[in-house]
This record gives C-alpha cells, sequence and structure tokens, in this order.
C-alpha cells in the first residue's frame, strides 16, 4: 500500500488534520484570512487512483474561534522534488504531499473523472461520482497550465478544456454546473461547452468539480472595455474596435442566455409577498453597509448617508410592483470579468455560482432577468470610473444604452421582461440601486480606494428614479 493510500482511511484523519492546521490558511483561495482557526478535522477521505497516478480526495472542516464553521476540498498529491516550501503540507517517502493541482498527472485524472460514471466510496460511506455531460474525454497527455484569475476557486487548463475545483464547499449543486449542463444540452453557444462534473454524494450531493471547453484567443469583456476607455483617455478616440461596437451584441447574449435557462428550468411568477421580501432584504442591506461606512468613517459615503431615508423609502416602494415579469433561473453575479468574446465574434457568459458572498441556497433561487442586466450596468460604469473625462463619460452612456437595446431585442419575444415598460425600468433601477449597495459593503472590507465607484452609482441611480430624464424611452433604456 503507497503511503497515499494509507491516509485514505479513518486512523489517518488526525495526522492529516494536523498537516493541514498550518497549511490551509496559507493557500490564497482559503476564505477565512481574518478570521482565528480553532481547529481542522477531516470531515471525509477517499483515494482516486489510476495506474502510475494518486489524488488523496479530502474535505477538510474549519472550525473558527468564533462559532463558525467552513469545509474545504483539498485534493493532494505526491509532488516533485523541487516542490515549493509553501506548497507543501506533508513529507511522505515518495516525496512532499502537495495541492494535486500542481501536479499534471493529478490534473487529467481529476479531469477524466469528470467524464467517467464511475464511482469511489470514501471513508465516511459517501460516493465520490463523474457525471459526463458532453460525451467527451480529456487526451491522456493534455499539457497543463495554471490559471492565476481565482481566488475562490482553482483552474487548469488541460489542452483544449478547463478544470475547475471548488474550494470553499457547501451541500447542493453549484449553480455553476448544473445552468452550464442545461444550457450546454440547450445548444445555446452561449457559454462554454460543458464536458462533465465531480460530485460527492452523501445524501445531497455537493459539486466538487466541473470540466469545460477552453474558448482559445479569447478577450474578456473587462480587459476590452478597461483598454477601450484607456484609449479615449489617452487620446481622445477609440483604437481598434473592442466593446462598444459590439455591446448590443452581448446583449443579446444575455438575453438568449436567459430564454434557454427560462425553457430548462420553467418560469415563476413573482407574487406580493416575494417582493415583500426582496424590499425588505434590500433595506436591510443598505442598513449594514452604511452602519459600516459609518464605523470606517468614510467621507465619500456621506452623500448616500444622507439620502438613507429617500433609499429606504425607493425600496420600499418595490414592493408596489404589480408586473415583475417571470422569474427565472439566473447568472447572478453578471459582469464584464464574466463574459469573453470569442475570436469568431461570439459572445459566451461564465461562472455561474452567483454572488460568492450569498448562501447557495439562496444562488439557486429564481429570480428578475433584470438582475443580471443591472449587474452588467454597473459594470460598464466600473470600467468608466477608471479615468475620467467627456469622451469616457459619453462611451459609458453609449455602452449602457447599446447593451440595453440588444438585451431587449431578444428579451421582449421571449417574454422575459414585465409586460409594462414603466414598471420594468422601475424595476431595474432598484436592481441597480440594490447592486451597487452590495457593491459598497464589498469595497468597504475589500477596496476602500474603489469606494467612491458604488457610491457615484448608488448617487445617480436615485437621482435616476426620482427625477427621469425627459423623453426617455419607456423600456428598459438607461
Amino acid at each position: 500500500m503507497s503511503s497515499l493510500a494509507a491516509l485514505a482511511t479513518p486512523s489517518a484523519e488526525r495526522t492529516l488534520a494536523g498537516a493541514l492546521r498550518e497549511w490551509l490558511p496559507r493557500q490564497r483561495w482559503f476564505a477565512g484570512k481574518a478570521r482565528t482557526v480553532a481547529e481542522v478535522a477531516v470531515h471525509d477521505v477517499a483515494l482516486l487512483a489510476d495506474p502510475g497516478t494518486e489524488v488523496l480526495m479530502l474535505v477538510a472542516e474549519v472550525s473558527y474561534t468564533d462559532g463558525g464553521a467552513e469545509r474545504y476540498q483539498v485534493p493532494l498529491a505526491v509532488g516533485p522534488p523541487q516542490a515549493e516550501r509553501a506548497s507543501v503540507a506533508a513529507h511522505l517517502p515518495e516525496g512532499p504531499l502537495v495541492d494535486a493541482l500542481v501536479v499534471p498527472a493529478a490534473c487529467r485524472l481529476l479531469a477524466r473523472r469528470c467524464t467517467e460514471e464511475r464511482a469511489e466510496h470514501t471513508a465516511g460511506g459517501h460516493r465520490l461520482a463523474g457525471r459526463p455531460a458532453s460525451g467527451a474525454t480529456p487526451p491522456p497527455d493534455a499539457p497543463m497550465r495554471a490559471m492565476d484569475a481565482e481566488q475562490s476557486n482553482s483552474s487548469v487548463v488541460l489542452g483544449d478544456m478547463v478544470l475547475k475545483l471548488f474550494r470553499k464547499l457547501e451541500p447542493g449543486e453549484n449553480p455553476d454546473v448544473e445552468l452550464t449542463r442545461a444550457l450546454t444540452a440547450h445548444r445555446v453557444g452561449t457559454v462554454p461547452v460543458q464536458h462533465g462534473a465531480l460530485e460527492l454524494d452523501g445524501g445531497e450531493p455537493t459539486t466538487l468539480a466541473v470540466l469545460t471547453a477552453l474558448v482559445p484567443g479569447a478577450a474578456q469583456g473587462w480587459e476590452l472595455a478597461t483598454r477601450e476607455v484607456e484609449d479615449l483617455a489617452d487620446r481622445g478616440e477609440r483604437g481598434v474596435p473592442g466593446l462598444l461596437d459590439d455591446a448590443e451584441s452581448l446583449g443579446e447574449a444575455v438575453a438568449r442566455t436567459h430564454a434557454a435557462l427560462a425553457d430548462a428550468f420553467g418560469r415563476q411568477a413573482a407574487d406580493a409577498a416575494l417582493l415583500r421580501r426582496w424590499a425588505d432584504g434590500m433595506r436591510d442591506q443598505a442598513q449594514r453597509v452604511l452602519a459600516t461606512a459609518r464605523a470606517h468613517a468614510r467621507d465619500e459615503t456621506a452623500s448616500v448617508a444622507a439620502r438613507m431615508d429617500e433609499l429606504d423609502a425607493v425600496f420600499a416602494g418595490l414592493a408596489g410592483i404589480t408586473d415583475a415579469g417571470p422569474l427565472i433561473r439566473v447568472h447572478g453575479d453578471l459582469h464584464l470579468g464574466q463574459v469573453l468574446r470569442s475570436e469568431d465574434g461570439r459572445w459566451l457568459l461564465l461562472d455561474f455560482e452567483g454572488e460568492p458572498a450569498r448562501p447557495l441556497a439562496e444562488r439557486r433561487l429564481p429570480h428578475s432577468p433584470l438582475k443580471d442586466v443591472a449587474g452588467m450596468l454597473r459594470s460598464f460604469d466600473y470600467a468608466a470610473a477608471q479615468v475620467r473625462g467627456d469622451a469616457v463619460e459619453n462611451w459609458r452612456a453609449t455602452a449602457r444604452r447599446r447593451f440595453v437595446a440588444g438585451y431587449e431585442r431578444v428579451a421582449t419575444p421571449a417574454d422575459l421582461l414585465p409586460s409594462d415598460p414603466g414598471q420594468a425600468r422601475r424595476l431595474r433601477d432598484l436592481l441597480e440601486l440594490d447592486k451597487a449597495v452590495y457593491e459598497l459593503g464589498y469595497e468597504l472590507a475589500n477596496r476602500p480606494d474603489w469606494v467612491r465607484v458604488p457610491v457615484s452609482g448608488i448617487v445617480a441611480t436615485l437621482d435616476r428614479i426620482a427625477r427621469p430624464a425627459p423623453g426617455l424611452h419607456p423600456g428598459l433604456a438607461p
């Protein structure tokens, strides 16, 4: 029996927990860095093995001194002798025990298991099973390279596929896997094809990993937008055609995605009780965020604090909307960093996990598709906030208008919007305002230098609600 196989037993749990106690908090995807760890325990463990390759699949439970607890997925493998010291969790006779995602053979094994229906039993009596989706499998010699963009999860490229590992675990199917599986089956063409996923089934399945198609040569929406506004600031004109010329097609792609999600998961009506809950949740969030702003003594938030009563009243008015349109499954955290433009000009949406600060059960609930529209409009504002000037402000307004025009062109005949254009606009404004408040809370906690961006969005949206521009199109036009 190999040393790694010996660790996949209940008797080795104390040894594993001791090794992880110091190693886990050093990982960039560990979300509890600001908290004090009280204890690390092994929740479950299993061994995946193919000839010449083994991966120890481990779920660690981290308890904190404040009483909270979280679970993390930690796949481990024997790494090369020259592995970086910080990446080594323990030493085995065969070599250093490291994160499996830095070992190419281990990554290929995990990717293959996503596309195979075979199941392994864990030490805790659960099942670790693959869920193939497209019928494709990764080639056995696929070259590997890491992707550096993510913080909360981990991804690697294997040939023409991307393996994404979910680090912080919650019971239930991850919406990123659930929605892209359905969209792949519908052949909507606005998401990278899903090839399969890996789940831990302990009554309620928990998603561990997903394997999707790589989009070679694609440009990220955020990079396109920020490069374009920087050109405007530097030269007063745009360089090569970028996001602005494709903003309408981006809106169309988002609407086609929503239509496919409505077909796959159905539509619900928003009753008065739900709208009241939404309104209460928005008001509660605003109060929490403003309390945080006061605690931080941030002068930039004074303009929002001065209008707290108005903010409260505007959110309370959500309960008065009589036509909210259909509720469907949505992306939940849509912004320019979550879209790619392929080399052939197609827009693709990524990362359907929803807002990471919200519980998984909440992220899986149907919502208004205008939630995603509002998120993208806020992202245009963020891109334009990188630099200042009349040309950039015109870019922002034009991008917003074109995106909405493209969205409406597809969403209206697909019956995705409230039938009353005035109520559609009102709901969109409220959702955009709520998103800006959420952003303010995030920036206060993580990027104080960016606080001015959501503050500006909150003030501008309140002004727009209070004083609509004369002659404005009665639909969703910003």
